[in-house]
């Protein structure tokens, strides 16, 4: 009998709805970023840039964004 865990009950779940969708799945480990990163910075720098035309006018504002 298979016992219920995070991995089985709630990860893969939600990683299997989300692959339906728009995203890509990226293991962990081909992330760019170290390990002790609490965000990818440069990925969302480039989406701030992208998304939002005031930022884009001005890069040093996504810095500022990030920071707060």
């Amino acid at each position: 009998m298979t016992s219920f865990n995070e991995a089985n009950s709630v990860r893969d779940l939600v990683r299997d709805r989300a692959s339906e969708g728009p995203w890509t799945f990226v293991p962990g480990f081909e992330l760019p970023r170290q390990h002790s990163d609490v965000l990818l910075e440069s990925t969302l720098r480039e989406a701030l840039l992208r998304l939002n035309p005031t930022i884009a006018e001005n890069r040093a504002r996504a810095d500022e964004v990030i920071y707060q």
